[in-house]
């Protein structure tokens, strides 16, 4: 069930799902990474598009989860060596974020 509260660029899209897909075979620029980022996680507008952003809402994201919360994430290594390299450090701050919050974890598709 997705939720939205307010009309603004605070608004966050509630994600009640157990289960996130997050496909970054088709991105060929670091924002395209990001755009499926906001979407996937339902960040607010104001979502900066840069790995401190990401860790920041993707902190307040898995703080909110009330129960376990499985991310999916398919297409790494279809991105283009510079991409792919980009990448990394969103993988080291969802390592991270599954070290500090037990109820959200992230399944990396070998594809």
């Amino acid at each position: 069930m997705e939720e939205v509260v307010l009309k603004n660029d605070f608004t966050w899209r509630f994600i009640a799902s157990s289960s996130i897909h997050v496909d970054l075979s088709a991105c060929k620029y670091a924002e395209e990474i990001h755009e499926v980022l906001k979407d996937a996680f339902g960040f607010p507008a104001y979502y900066g598009k840069n790995w401190s952003a990401f860790w920041d809402c993707l902190d307040d994201f898995c703080g909110d989860r009330t129960s376990e919360t499985t991310v999916h994430v398919d297409g790494l290594n279809r991105l283009s060596k510079d991409l792919r390299s980009y990448a990394e450090k969103m993988v080291e701050i969802m390592r991270r974020a599954e070290e500090q919050y037990p109820l959200v974890h992230f399944v990396f598709s070998e594809e």
